[in-house]
């Protein structure tokens, strides 16, 4: 006799710098009741981020030691920085805000049930975002060139594409991906501009 233990699932948010992963990452949070994973950073606090809400604040030493003992299950390295999650979190947690090299990580773990949502939005808003939330300039091209390559083809390997032009149709779309109600790629709503 072959029992099937359900899978964990989990809502994985990838998107550019600045293409609102986060501002999506709350609004479903409030409207479906779910948890955002605070994922664990040896970046530095941005203005207004709180250890443990957006992420949790660790030294790079404390991270390695995570990473060497097992426990982190999808990781990845940026500017110098690590981010990355263990098994308990995602276990505990419905929404995560990874990045491509996280995504393929992840999807490794047979434990894990994986929905993959890509935020696709123009280069001048993401510039105008990210300097509205106060990154450096030198830090925006270190971005934007980094988003370049490390995005290429992301489209193609997730579940969902959802463009971010106009907030409410965003957010409209990414509820429908939730509610599991169609497959909206494929519709002639979800095409148009």
């Amino acid at each position: 006799m072959n029992i099937k233990v359900p899978k964990k699932q989990i809502i994985c948010i990838i998107g550019k710098s600045g293409s609102g992963k986060s501002t999506i990452a709350n609004w479903l949070k409030n409207k479906f009741n779910l948890n955002i994973l605070p994922s664990y950073t040896t970046r530095a606090k941005r203005v207004g981020e709180q250890d443990g809400v957006e992420h949790k604040f660790i030294s790079r030493p404390k991270f390695i030691a995570i990473m060497d003992s097992g426990d982190m299950v999808a990781y990845t390295k940026f500017n110098g920085k690590y981010y990355g999650a263990t098994k308990e979190q995602l276990f505990i947690n419905d929404i995560y805000i990874i990045d491509t090299q996280g995504l393929q990580t992840l999807r490794y773990n047979k434990d894990i049930d994986v929905i993959s949502i890509y935020i696709d939005v123009p280069l001048f808003t993401r510039i105008k975002r990210m300097f509205q939330r106060g990154d450096s300039i030198k830090s925006i091209i270190s971005r934007v060139i980094h988003d370049r390559t490390a995005f290429a083809g992301a489209g193609d390997m997730v579940d969902y594409v959802i463009p971010n032009k106009y907030l409410p149709t965003t957010l409209a779309k990414a509820s429908f991906v939730l509610n599991g109600l169609i497959k909206l790629r494929d519709t002639e709503w979800w095409n148009k501009k």
